[in-house]
């Protein structure tokens, strides 16, 4: 009896261990399968790989930037198409676009002062995978003249990705003329407006480098500046500090979609055609004056109200004119000027 009472408690007492250990046990599965569930997801996770920029910068300070930009995307991600990239001003121009080392079709498309490049064809979807596009693109008056010396603050990245962006590579190559003992080198990650110091940065002669050192989050970007002694660099635009440069964006705003040659010989001849209706505004202006036997502006003054009037339409005209014409001459010939 005594025996049998033993056995009761040692069947219990398994009983209990074995009830205390399988919701260990599944416990652990339960953590295995979230942790593998876990690592998928983050592998299937649409990213930029790497975003690599090369910024060289020319002794007119036109800047010839390379983007190579390595994208990973899934089934139902999206990136069905292909990408689209934000520059901050229309008059970012365009040289080529690659997907995978051959010519890709694109299409740009200014918004809101902001020039949207579209790399994808309408009807074309991609298969999930991994893709490396490469833009070139060309811009000018990115030199900031701060009087001791020049200065490039660019944003390397923009901050328009709605993907993480797993490291980011940027050089920026300046003429060899510049002392490298004279260039120093500073930047800025995170969000718009934040002065975060997730990079690392050396100078390899007249080259300065740029890599990040974690992950961005979406919309989270590099900035890198560079800073030089004045001398090496004459900005190709002489007229930049008389006419102000939103006046001259508005050039390349109404023509962003048309070759070069057509956008320059329209904006010559907005001015010439200008210049023309100045002259015959004010010949219709001298031709009422003299038929009205008055001279000068005195003859918006005398007792003739409808030929006063015709007299100060048509001067008023001709005055409005000349200005327009003035300012559109002066942006054109800015334009040519960066174009050459």
């Amino acid at each position: 009896m005594h025996q049998l009472s033993h056995l009761r408690i040692h069947r219990w007492l398994g009983y209990l261990l074995l009830g205390l250990l399988l919701p260990l046990v599944f416990g652990i599965a339960n953590a295995q399968t979230d942790s593998s569930t876990t690592d998928t997801q983050a592998t299937a996770q649409e990213v930029i790989e790497n975003y690599k920029s090369e910024i060289v910068v020319s002794k007119d300070g036109r800047l010839k930037v390379t983007e190579t930009i390595t994208v990973r995307n899934t089934e139902g991600g999206q990136i069905k198409r292909g990408i689209y990239r934000y520059f901050p001003n229309p008059d970012f121009k365009i040289q080529s676009v690659k997907r995978n080392g051959d010519h890709a079709t694109y299409r740009t498309e200014v918004n809101d002062s902001r020039k949207r490049i579209e790399i994808w064809k309408k009807d074309v979807y991609i298969d999930p995978g991994t893709y490396t596009y490469q833009i070139q693109y060309l811009t000018d008056q990115q030199i900031e003249d701060l009087g001791s010396h020049d200065r490039l603050y660019w944003n390397v990245t923009g901050q328009d990705w709605t993907f993480p962006i797993q490291q980011v590579q940027a050089e920026v190559v300046l003429p060899e003329e510049i002392p490298s003992n004279q260039i120093t080198l500073n930047a800025f990650t995170g969000y718009e407006g934040e002065k975060g110091s997730s990079y690392q940065a050396n100078l390899e002669g007249n080259i300065a480098k740029f890599t990040t050192t974690r992950t961005f989050n979406q919309r989270e970007g590099l900035s890198v500046i560079v800073r030089f002694p004045q001398g090496y660099i004459n900005n190709i635009n002489p007229l930049e500090p008389i006419v102000p440069k939103v006046i001259f964006n508005y050039l390349t705003v109404l023509y962003p979609l048309v070759p070069r040659v057509v956008s320059i010989y329209l904006t010559v001849s907005f001015p010439v055609l200008g210049i023309i209706a100045t002259i015959f505004s004010y010949f219709n202006y001298r031709r009422e004056v003299i038929s009205n036997n008055r001279s000068g502006l005195s003859s918006l003054f005398g007792t003739r109200a409808r030929s006063n009037f015709v007299i100060f339409s048509w001067f008023f005209i001709g005055s409005l004119l000349a200005l327009f014409a003035i300012v559109l001459l002066t942006c054109s010939v800015m334009l040519v000027a960066g174009n050459q």
